[in-house]
């Protein structure tokens, strides 16, 4: 570690091109802020190659700030520490699941802030991030507010991913909110892509009760836009066979929903950037769509994230086999996605789930969810085992929502 250097705002954003600078929060437990000093010898121990830089330029909001290099990060990361202000404690409340890591942030004082720009490896520069920030707060992370996706976060969740060696998906880089608008429909909409240079996206007029269908149609649109996979040029994307979308201009879509212009209001700054609306291929809000994301399609993936995702969910195993054999009898219900080829040259992939009933090492056994496109090798509602190396991702099912790899530590730690 060395001595600080003579270099201007580390963040300084002067002819900067490409995506805005990715920002977090984590919420401070003690009542007393933290010393700057102490933060920094933390980072300091966490990174012992991090070179701390000239002091950034803060506003009247900041207790303090300084900048640091991360080895791996492109650009500076800077720190700070400023008071909670109108970050409500009912927000906090409505996002943590854990009574323990909703009180301790629900009476926080303080946030330390955590604001860089992630480069050209995205993910793998906001697991940095998040590891800066799991390591500055220094008696424990019991939350983190990401700014950019408008999303509170489990302390836990956090951890699990900033530790893990296998950059996080996607969709960890986003949030998917849903707002109401009149007759009955709801606006879903992300905060977050932004980070990948991309518009957020969302869906306006669908009926609230295809609200967590919604959510998973943007998760899987999202992860095409990120992968580099589409759209053609006019705008259509192939999420799966036979699932095809739109994206179009919001005003295109705003105009087919009764009181659609209330969703921009001319006074909001938060939903102005760049954005696109998913229509079905009639132009129309996608209910069509959002049917066949009810009954658990098989959805395009590309390569590299089906390889991410198969490496975490191998990596972390043994927390669905642990979980498996605590909960397995209390309603709970597993998943487990298995990747098998097709005939062709190179052969095609196919990733197909499975709902478990038995493991052993080295081997699920479960029953096939999905009819098989290119595969001749199993049918939908066919039991057998299957080698567990062919595992490409897992999912569970509680009563409180569901968990993969991702998140289903916190699962383990609460059993």
């Amino acid at each position: 570690m060395t001595d600080e250097a003579d270099r201007p705002d580390p963040l300084g954003d002067d002819d900067f091109d490409g995506p805005p600078p990715s920002v977090v929060f984590g919420f401070w437990p003690d009542p007393e802020p933290p010393m700057e000093e102490e933060i920094r010898l933390a980072l300091g121990a966490a990174f012992p190659e991090a070179k701390f830089v000239g002091d950034p330029d803060g506003d009247d909001a900041m207790m303090w700030a300084f900048g640091i290099q991360i080895p791996g990060l492109p650009n500076p990361v800077m720190v700070w520490l400023e008071q909670r202000g109108d970050l409500s404690a009912e927000a906090v409340e409505e996002s943590l699941d854990d009574p323990v890591e909703r009180s301790i942030a629900a009476r926080a004082e303080w946030l330390v802030g955590v604001e860089t720009y992630l480069g050209d490896d995205t993910a793998f520069g906001f697991q940095l991030q998040l590891r800066v920030l799991d390591t500055a707060i220094v008696p424990g992370l019991s939350a983190a507010f990401d700014d950019t996706a408008l999303s509170i976060r489990s302390g836990k969740v956090i951890r699990e991913i900033a530790r893990s060696s296998t950059p996080p998906r996607s969709g960890v880089l986003f949030g998917i909110h849903e707002s109401p608008v009149a007759d009955g429909k709801v606006w879903v909409h992300t905060h977050g892509l932004s980070r990948f240079g991309l518009p957020e996206i969302e869906i306006i007029g669908v009926g609230k009760e295809r609200g967590r269908d919604a959510f998973d149609l943007l998760d899987a649109v999202a992860d095409v836009l990120v992968s580099g996979s589409g759209p053609t040029p006019d705008g259509l994307i192939a999420l799966g066979e036979g699932i095809e979308v739109v994206l179009v201009a919001p005003g295109d879509a705003v105009a087919r929903i009764t009181d659609g212009e209330s969703l921009r209001d001319a006074n909001d700054d938060v939903h102005m950037g760049p954005s696109l609306a998913i229509v079905n291929v009639e132009g129309l809000p996608p209910e069509d769509v959002l049917l066949h994301f009810a009954d658990s399609p098989v959805l395009f993936k590309g390569r590299a994230e089906s390889s991410r995702q198969s490496r975490l969910a191998l990596e972390r195993y043994g927390i669905f086999g642990q979980l498996f054999a605590i909960h397995r009898k209390d309603g709970w219900r597993f998943h487990a996605k298995l990747r098998f080829e097709g005939t062709g040259t190179p052969p095609p992939r196919e990733h197909l789930w499975f709902e478990v009933l038995e493991l052993k090492p080295g081997q699920i056994r479960g029953t096939c969810l999905n009819a098989p496109i290119m595969t001749r090798e199993i049918h939908q509602g066919e039991t057998a085992w299957q080698d567990l190396n062919r595992l490409s991702d897992w999912n569970i099912v509680t009563p409180d929502g569901n968990y993969d790899p991702e998140s289903a530590g916190v699962l383990l730690m609460e059993s």
